[in-house]
């Protein structure tokens, strides 16, 4: 093989390689976007039916900060079991 043939297989590897991480992290990323995005939803139409009870105007409290230290705590009980 000459040094040009070479450096084709090793791009065409490295794109491949690269490709294939993008995909999985990509994928992973936006599966957990649409997971967060259907559980916000969820409770927001919750709290709208008075099934999920919070005070009047308490709504943006909840999404700002209960609601992502919940989403937190599920990460940090994951990595202490890891």
């Amino acid at each position: 093989m000459t040094k040009v043939d070479k450096s084709i297989v090793f791009s065409i590897l490295n794109v491949v390689l690269l490709a294939t991480l993008m995909f999985k992290t990509v994928m992973n990323f936006y599966g957990f976007v649409v997971i967060i995005s259907l559980i916000c939803i969820i409770t927001n139409r919750l709290i709208n039916k008075n099934i999920i009870k919070i005070k009047d105007g308490d709504k943006k409290y909840f999404f700002g900060v209960v609601f992502p230290l919940i989403v937190n705590c599920f990460f940090l009980i994951n990595y202490l079991q890891e």
